[in-house]
């Protein structure tokens, strides 16, 4: 899986393709590119035990739920425009992306 800085230079790659930035909204935006990856993250001090049921609701939403979710969520933005949203649910379409075809972005 493609890890942070990936995801992130992905997107400045299409942005700088297609036009569409999100300068007043970056943090959304950079928050949306992480999609579900922040769920592994939770935990980050060695000594301290690992909270499974937190690494695993990342990896039920990357492996089961990611689509719906994203379906679900464009579908209230098309009835709810919020440009904070938008721009975190374009970062997490980019992730959706790079996570499903990492290796043809690698040179």
């Amino acid at each position: 899986m493609p890890n942070d800085w990936t995801h992130l230079l992905f997107w400045e790659r299409v942005a700088a393709q297609s036009g569409i930035y999100f300068s007043s909204q970056q943090k959304e935006f950079q928050l949306g590119t992480q999609g579900p990856d922040h769920f592994f993250y939770y935990y980050l001090w060695p000594w301290k035990k690992k909270d499974r049921s937190v690494i695993e609701i990342g990896t039920q939403i990357h492996k089961e739920h990611c689509g719906k979710f994203l379906l679900h969520t464009i579908d209230y933005l098309k009835e709810n425009p919020n440009p904070i949203l938008k721009a975190y649910v374009y970062g997490f379409i980019s992730h959706h992306i790079l996570d499903r075809n990492p290796y043809i972005f690698i040179v």
